[in-house]
């Protein structure tokens, strides 16, 4: 059903390394001849942030378009609303709401995760790579994920094994 970059590697907002943090992990992931990128969606909530998202060889991909959540100009519209809403079902818990006007904070992130997943299967990407246990791993979400889409999700220390294998 899927086609799959198995090259391919999405690093999550919260993956990326502050200004004056080396990015050593992506560096490394660079040097193994990986196709490196970031969800544009990083780019807005990013801003005003000593975050960096200019970091060389990670290259932006359009976020999936939520109303108020991406750039117009940077965005798509997500790949099928089913297929977000399956997405958010399972982040969520089934919890989330059918309306998105009034969101809280925590909705919020959510949508945001879910906007970040549904890009990185949109783009036909393989291995996303997050620090968000809560959200894209436990309570079985990471096996849904993976056998959904076909995709990886990996935390940076299980990336970073990986990479090693890659010797």
């Amino acid at each position: 059903m899927w086609s799959r970059n198995p090259n391919s590697v999405t690093f999550d907002t919260n993956v990326l390394p502050a200004r004056r943090q080396p990015d050593d992990l992506i560096k490394l992931a660079g040097s193994k001849g990986l196709d490196l990128a970031r969800v544009v969606v990083t780019d807005r909530e990013l801003e005003g942030t000593d975050i960096r998202v200019d970091i060389v060889g990670l290259n932006p991909i359009p976020a999936s378009t939520a109303w108020a959540e991406a750039y117009w100009d940077k965005s798509v519209w997500a790949s099928d609303e089913s297929i977000l809403g399956e997405i958010l079902k399972i982040i969520s818990n089934g919890s989330f709401p059918q309306s998105r006007d009034n969101l809280n904070d925590g909705e919020k992130r959510q949508l945001r995760d879910a906007l970040i997943l549904d890009a990185h299967v949109q783009q036909g990407r393989y291995i996303l790579v997050t620090k968000d246990t809560r959200g894209f791993v436990r309570h079985g979400r990471r096996e849904k994920f993976e056998g959904l889409y076909e995709i990886k999700i990996m935390t940076k220390e299980e990336f970073r094994e990986f990479l090693r294998g890659l010797d």
